[in-house]
């Protein structure tokens, strides 16, 4: 699956695997507000609807952390991430950001494995 057409939870899902964090969805409501455990270096935790790419709370940070810049675009916004030359876009500031960095990790292309838990997440 292309980066740039990443959106929703599949996007805060990808996000979170660039962020190191191993998560596995636990619960899926309709409006894709899941339940997620994620193990990184400190141990497991479980967050609840973590939405990296639509709550400045938690991608504000990532953007700020990584020095992503951000800037309205003919299409929408554009971010771009200069240590790695990774330019994404998308409707909203944040979407355009958490896509610039996840393809700076993963590429242009991420893993678009039938597994359940993308299944799972991909029909939210």
């Amino acid at each position: 699956m292309k980066t740039a057409e990443l959106k929703g939870a599949l996007l805060d899902y990808w996000v979170a695997k660039a962020e190191g964090m191993d998560p596995q969805v636990e619960w899926l409501m309709p409006t894709w507000n899941f339940t997620w455990r994620a193990t990184t270096p400190r141990g497991t935790f479980t967050s609840s609807g973590t939405r990296f790419s639509s709550d400045w709370a938690v991608g504000g940070p990532i953007i700020e952390r990584e020095s992503i810049s951000i800037a309205p675009s003919s299409t929408g916004w554009s971010a771009l991430w200069p240590e790695r030359r990774n330019e994404a876009e998308g409707p909203t500031p944040l979407i355009a950001a958490m896509r610039a960095f996840v393809a700076s990790k993963f590429g242009e292309d991420v893993m678009d494995a039938s597994t359940p838990l993308v299944e799972e997440i991909r029909k939210a």
